[in-house]
């Protein structure tokens, strides 16, 4: 029977880049895994990037913790809209959920969903978070001392993810369109540098910084 898994990540575009390797460990621990994949609404675009994804799911998560903030729609409602969009992943019956998203609100809708093997942040018996897998709970143990990790992000998310498996580097795949873009854009008149390099810049400040 194919094995379904869900992964939880809608926080930060690089973080969903880093769960390729993830994928991969998947696929080698599970052949047929189906992998469906939680993001926000505004990195669907980078999600299909990704390969090895059945399913990409997303809603306006930022939306709905502004509105949990502003309090400009009561509790219930917020609820009831958050539980009808997931009445579909929780009926799909999933064999694993690893949720890669580090906050209290993902960890009750893991648990909502519901798996045999829930990974990760989800919510104890009295709503309050725990944390599942020894990978991911060394990941936010340590996710406020980082300069004394070892352990690179991908490989942690692999491991707390999946498990042991062969090396398996960052992988995207580029669509047709956006590579045409991409020469229109180097070629375009009145540009005269003849070779490009691009910077990633790793963190946004130095507290979310991962040693390389």
């Amino acid at each position: 029977m194919t094995k379904q898994v869900l992964i939880i990540n809608v926080t930060r575009m690089g973080d969903l880049i880093q769960t390729g390797p993830l994928l991969s460990r998947l696929r080698e621990e599970w052949p047929d895994a189906a992998i469906d994949l939680v993001v926000d609404r505004s990195f669907v675009s980078t999600a299909l990037l990704l390969t090895g994804v059945r399913h990409i799911v997303s809603y306006d998560f930022a939306r709905l913790l502004d509105e949990c903030r502003t309090q400009s729609k009561s509790l219930v409602t917020l609820m009831n809209e958050m539980t009808a969009w997931a009445a579909p992943l929780r009926d799909a019956g999933y064999d694993r959920i690893v949720n890669l998203t580090f906050n209290r609100q993902t960890g009750l809708l893991a648990s909502y969903i519901g798996a045999p093997d829930l990974r990760g942040i989800t919510a104890g018996p009295d709503g309050g978070p725990i944390v599942q897998n020894p990978w991911l709970s060394y990941f936010t143990d340590l996710h406020r001392h980082r300069r004394f990790n070892r352990f690179n992000l991908v490989d942690l998310y692999a491991m707390g993810g999946s498990g042991p498996g062969a090396f398996s580097p960052l992988s995207l795949t580029v669509p047709d369109d956006g590579r045409a873009w991409a020469e229109g854009f180097l070629r375009s008149p009145g540009r005269t540098v003849q070779h490009w390099i691009a910077v990633q810049v790793g963190a946004s400040d130095v507290m979310k910084a991962w040693r390389p």
